[in-house]
């Protein structure tokens, strides 16, 4: 994402908040990615998205989700196309109709697991990409003397017996741009968080 500078009444994505590609002057571009917003961070929609916020209905967001990934939710999309530059006025996403069976309340009890399972999914992704950047740069303050290997076997050593104040001080001192680095952002905003989802995975995998 771009970094922006917050001007004017824009209201910042809340979470469950649908995204459709809304913008690129070719009508097949939209609606081929929608995304599922799934942090609490401050993030500005750009006028390249649509944004769709369900009201409280009892319906999941990711059932919404689900149906705009298919080709029926693609072809709706792509019939309220309009104008030569290609694109999609608030208004129209009344025009869109979602398949919903009679009874709701099979959709209704599952409404908060099913959301909660795609936010999950959504942090696991991000968290997927921020291990990849903390591999990478463990394995360079390794070559370059900053840690030893003794102090990562210990950290291990400790983790697995259920300690993990030394592998959260290693953590801690990782960012985007290197191990240790003075005035740098963290790259794990909030390292129990990361704990709390690699806990959550573990298990997850164990049930299966």
């Amino acid at each position: 994402m771009n970094l922006v500078e917050r001007k004017g009444n824009v209201d910042p994505l809340a979470k469950k908040d649908i995204l459709l590609t809304n913008a690129a002057h070719d009508k097949n571009y939209i609606g081929k990615d929608v995304s599922f917003n799934h942090s609490d961070e401050l993030i500005l929609p750009s006028a390249k998205v649509l944004v769709i916020r369900l009201k409280e209905c009892g319906i999941p967001a990711s059932y919404v989700h689900a149906y705009l990934m298919t080709e029926a939710g693609y072809t709706q999309w792509q019939a309220i196309v309009r104008g030569i530059s290609a694109g999609i006025h608030p208004s129209d996403v009344a025009r869109i109709r979602i398949p919903v069976p009679e009874d709701r309340s099979p959709l209704e009890t599952m409404a908060v697991k099913a959301d909660d399972l795609y936010i999950q999914a959504g942090l696991a992704q991000e968290v997927s990409r921020l291990l990849t950047i903390a591999a990478k740069n463990l394995v360079e303050a390794l070559i370059e003397g900053q840690l030893t290997e003794q102090q990562l076997i210990q950290a291990q050593q400790a983790l697995d017996d259920g300690d993990n104040s030394l592998d959260q001080a290693i953590l801690s001192k990782l960012s985007n741009q290197g191990y240790a680095i003075e005035g740098a952002t963290p790259l794990f905003s909030d390292i129990d968080e990361l704990y709390c989802l690699l806990e959550s995975a573990a298990q997850t995998e164990a049930e299966e």
